[in-house]
């Protein structure tokens, strides 16, 4: 296997021919990570880009000398970690919470909305 950045071009060149095992394409995927990393300019926000999104993903969490440890499984890249400092973790943890309890006062202000409307223009959605 064969990656090499082009860091002026913002480009890679990769030479990956051959036979894989699920976990050898799993470290090729990982290289492969590693060089976009090194080239990518991904916007601040993912507001407005697209986005692949795995609905009800498989996840775990336990805590960790560093914060909290948050693994989620994509059906295509494997468990992805990830590790949020306790203070983050807290915001994280409010965030969905207050999307709860927005989702509850939702669906019961549209049984009282008129017809096809929402109740919140942006959906509920909340980027921190």
């Amino acid at each position: 296997m064969k990656i090499e950045v082009d860091a002026i071009s913002s480009t890679v060149t990769l030479g990956i021919n051959g036979t894989y095992t699920a976990q050898e394409l799993l470290d090729v995927l990982t290289s492969i990570g590693k060089a976009r990393a090194q080239i990518a300019k991904d916007p601040t926000s993912p507001v407005g880009q697209p986005l692949e999104a795995i609905g009800n993903p498989a996840y775990w969490t336990e805590p960790n000398h560093y914060g909290s440890l948050i693994a989620i499984h994509h059906p295509g890249y494997g468990w992805l970690g990830f590790v949020f400092a306790l203070a983050e973790a807290a915001k994280l943890s409010t965030y969905i919470t207050n999307q709860l309890l927005l989702a509850a006062n939702q669906s019961t202000a549209s049984t009282a909305a008129e017809p096809g409307t929402s109740g919140d223009a942006n959906g509920g959605r909340l980027l921190h």
